[in-house]
């Protein structure tokens, strides 16, 4: 598949999240790259030959006081190969990539892996 139509998949991902949580999803970026450098992979313990679908990169709101102030912006990144490489066919890339989208953005709000865990995905 080529990164256009991805990213267009990753568009409707991203507008069919609740409203409620798009209007708090401030100052992030998301973005679409076809692989985690090895830098990324270990920066999530995740190992060299192991799948990463998706990184979020920056300040989890939770985290964010009074003495937050302007910023460059936090970062979801899909990472498009990895995506694929599990996904058993085309037509599971939307539910894989509407999944990855989910899991991003409960780490903006603050969720960590192990809470993450306990949650199939999106409801």
């Amino acid at each position: 598949m080529d990164k256009v139509t991805f990213e267009k998949i990753v568009r409707k991902a991203v507008a069919a999240m609740p409203a409620s949580l798009r209007r708090r999803l401030e100052n992030v970026e998301i973005c679409v790259a076809a692989r985690p450098t090895a830098r990324q992979k270990r920066s999530c313990g995740v190992r060299s030959c192991d799948a990463l679908l998706g990184l979020y990169e920056g300040v989890p709101r939770i985290r964010r006081d009074s003495g937050y102030g302007p910023a460059l912006p936090d970062k979801i990144t899909l990472f498009q190969a990895e995506i694929q490489s599990v996904a058993p066919s085309a037509q599971d890339l939307p539910r894989i990539i509407q999944e990855t989208v989910w899991h991003e953005f409960a780490h903006h709000f603050g969720f960590e892996e192990d809470d993450l865990d306990k949650y199939a995905g999106p409801p």
